[in-house]
Parts: structure tokens; C-alpha cells; sequence
């Protein structure tokens, strides 16, 4: 058994989909995340780039997860995105 842990990244949006702050401790995912342009400053509204896991979390207003099957899962792992309420009470 592998002491590894699976890589991961947190990505924080705002209502529309903008990247304002993305975490990780692998540098190989943040490789990965710049080469699709998932990084501060890019938005991933549904309505500008197709369904993702951002854009559904905030159309839904609740968690998302991508099925396996919208993106190569050798590629990338699943999607998550829960939403989270915004401190000032205000989302939109």
C-alpha cells in the first residue's frame, strides 16, 4: 500500500465562475491546472466555457462532481466543487 496521497488541488471561484485563488502542494497539478488555463484570473462560468464542475456547482447552487466520463480519467482525476456561502451573506 502506497503512502502517497492521491494529488489534489482547492480552487476558490467567485459567483461567476472567476478563479481567485488555487492551492496545492503538488507542483505537477499546478502544471497541469496552467495548461488549461485554471489559474487566478480565469473564469469557468458554464455559460462561457461549457459544463464543468464550477460552473454546474454554481448554476446548481450545490456540489458538483464530473463524471468520469467528461474528462479522461488518466488524464485527471474527478471533479468536485461543493459551493461555498460567501461571508458577506451576498453570492450574486
Amino acid at each position: 500500500m502506497s503512502s502517497k496521497a492521491p494529488a489534489s488541488a482547492l480552487l476558490l471561484t467567485d459567483a461567476r465562475g472567476q478563479v481567485i485563488d488555487r492551492r496545492s502542494a503538488d507542483s505537477g497539478i499546478l502544471t497541469r491546472l496552467d495548461r488549461i488555463e485554471l489559474a487566478p484570473g480565469f473564469l469557468y462560468g458554464e455559460d462561457l466555457i461549457g459544463t464543468n464542475a464550477i460552473g454546474t456547482a454554481i448554476t446548481q447552487r450545490g456540489p458538483s462532481v464530473e463524471p468520469e466520463t467528461s474528462i479522461s480519467p488518466r488524464r485527471w482525476p474527478r471533479w468536485r466543487a461543493p459551493p461555498s456561502p460567501s461571508p458577506t451573506g451576498r453570492d450574486r
